[in-house]
């Protein structure tokens, strides 16, 4: 609460103690607009993304599939549970979308946003995957989903793509032998580290038809520690060296 002390004329005046909780008040304002935009869920400030599932948002707005935008920042109002996503389309204007984080509004697209919108992606040879992981402990639930991207050649084949991940510094640490998988259209690979050194084991037939560009999103499993012969079914695949 602000304190005042009455001065000779009886009118109020604020003392020191007033004046200094409002010089760090509006600091504090201050601080906030200069700070960099965070990311939401998986959108990050800068990258351009694609609507692939229409969807109508708060004010009765249609976002038809095809629609890009770069997404810019947002803002979040508890009370209401409200969402403003902050976009600029093609033609450079900024735009707000609204939604609200409730079962009877828009709940459903805010909890499955990976549904209705994905990573734009480019005409060069790069591709850009949505990736998320298994959690590897309760601690590590706490942050799930772990939403990131990753990008790969257009033609990166399932190895290519784990070597790509273990490259990234995704994955969570839990020590020297831990053993991850991930799919590429039927194909099926093991990754991680074993010793610590990374490996990659084909868990399938060879040779890896699948390409990057088949897919959009990327789930990657957590198995622990078992080794990864035991997780291959059939024939056991050869190890590759990173």
């Amino acid at each position: 609460m602000l304190r005042f002390a009455p001065g000779p004329d009886r009118r109020a005046r604020p003392t020191f103690a007033t004046v200094d909780a409002e010089a760090r008040m509006f600091g504090w304002f201050k601080r906030q607009k200069g700070r960099a935009a965070e990311p939401f869920l998986f959108l990050r400030p800068g990258d351009r993304y694609r609507v692939v599932r229409s969807f109508v948002d708060h004010d009765g707005v249609d976002h038809p599939v095809g629609e890009s935008w770069t997404f810019l920042r947002s803002n979040f109002l508890p009370y209401e549970d409200g969402v403003s996503l902050f976009v600029k389309g093609a033609d450079g204007a900024e735009r707000q979308l609204r939604l609200q984080w409730r079962a009877e509004a828009e709940g459903q697209i805010l909890n499955h946003l990976e549904d209705y919108v994905l990573p734009a992606q480019g005409e060069g040879r790069h591709w850009t995957l949505l990736m998320t992981r298994d959690s590897v402990c309760m601690g590590d639930d706490v942050l799930a989903p772990h939403w990131s991207t990753l990008q790969v050649a257009r033609d990166a084949d399932a190895a290519m793509v784990a070597r790509a991940v273990l490259s990234a510094n995704y994955l969570a640490w839990v020590g020297a032998g831990a053993t991850w998988s991930l799919s590429l259209g039927a194909d099926r690979v093991l990754f991680g580290y074993r010793k610590g050194r990374r490996f990659v084991m084909p868990a399938g037939q060879e040779p890896l038809t699948a390409r990057a560009d088949m897919i959009d999103r990327l789930e990657i499993a957590y198995h622990a520690q078992v080794a990864p012969e035991s997780l291959v079914s059939g024939e056991a695949g050869r190890s590759q060296p990173d």
